[in-house]
């Protein structure tokens, strides 16, 4: 067992059955002799139930997660070239990608044995979100190890994998590490306590983040859904913008033609009222 083993088995279980399959794979890797391998895996935080459900379609839709990253790129590409109805477009089908994702979650929430609440769909949906603006939520979703669930608010990257240690390094002439003596066992005793005590405290703050992400949520979706507005919108006056522009210089070159015209029009008159006069006056001098 290596430590990429041990998060993606540990990432892929419920949250309610995490502290108790890190607490085994800590035991596997102490009596393996691997005490840095053991370490770095009672570091992996417990996801909360919301990053689960991403986790889950990680695992399950990946097919489907990565059509909506793609949807993401496209939407990306044509807000560049001011493309008002392929953002119309793809607005729309990036709206039903995630809510169908979030559906999705929810299913597979029930198949393990768990529920999902509105407010888990939410933050699923937000996160999704976020993966299709920030590259670094898109590799965090693909991975499947999330612990949290985010929100993209537009200011940088995002880092999801804050709780998820990197492989240890190790070197072939290490020595191998004798297991852990007995007394170890208090300590263990003493960090579950207090994990319990963390998952407590944890709870409660998720309980209140809840209705925050539920407020956060709707903020989100209004914006995206009026920054797509303006996008297109700013494309269909930029198209107009160019028709007018157009018409513009033809108008005035007809004007130009038209000036020419009148011009060349008046030198023929000025012609011709000098011919009427020459000749009135030699009608003028022929004898009666």
């Amino acid at each position: 067992m290596d430590l990429a083993a041990a998060t993606d088995d540990l990432y892929g279980i419920g949250p309610e059955e995490f502290v108790s399959r890190r607490a085994e794979r800590v035991k596997e890797a102490r009596q393996a002799g691997d005490r840095t391998l053991a370490k770095a895996i009672g570091e992996l935080r417990k996801p909360t139930k919301s990053a689960w459900l991403v986790n889950l379609l990680a695992r399950d839709s990946a097919g489907d997660l990565q059509a909506l990253l793609d949807l993401g790129t496209a939407l990306t590409e044509a807000s560049r070239q001011l493309s008002g109805p392929d953002i119309r477009r793809l607005s729309a089908d990036r709206n039903a990608a995630v809510h169908g994702l979030s559906r999705r979650a929810a299913e597979l929430a029930a198949d393990h044995g768990e529920s999902a609440t509105e407010a888990n769909r939410q933050e699923v949906a937000q996160t999704l979100q976020a993966a299709l603006a920030d590259p670094g939520v898109a590799e965090a979703v693909r991975a499947g190890v999330l612990t949290r669930t985010t929100s993209y608010g537009g200011f940088g990257p995002i880092d999801l994998f804050a709780g998820t240690p990197v492989e240890p390094a190790t070197s072939p002439d290490e020595p191998a590490t004798a297991p852990d003596d007995p007394g170890e066992t208090g300590a263990d005793a003493a960090e579950l306590e207090q994990a319990q005590t963390e998952v407590a405290e944890a709870r409660v703050a998720h309980q209140q983040a809840e209705d925050a992400a539920s407020a956060a949520e709707a903020g989100a979706q209004k914006a995206a859904s009026l920054a797509d507005q303006l996008a297109a919108q700013l494309a269909d006056l930029r198209s107009q913008l160019d028709e007018v522009a157009s018409s513009e210089r033809q108008a005035r070159e007809r004007a130009q033609s038209a000036e020419d015209e009148l011009r060349a029009s008046r030198a023929t008159l000025a012609e011709t009222e000098q011919t009427v006069t020459e000749t009135e006056r030699a009608l003028g001098s022929l004898p009666r």
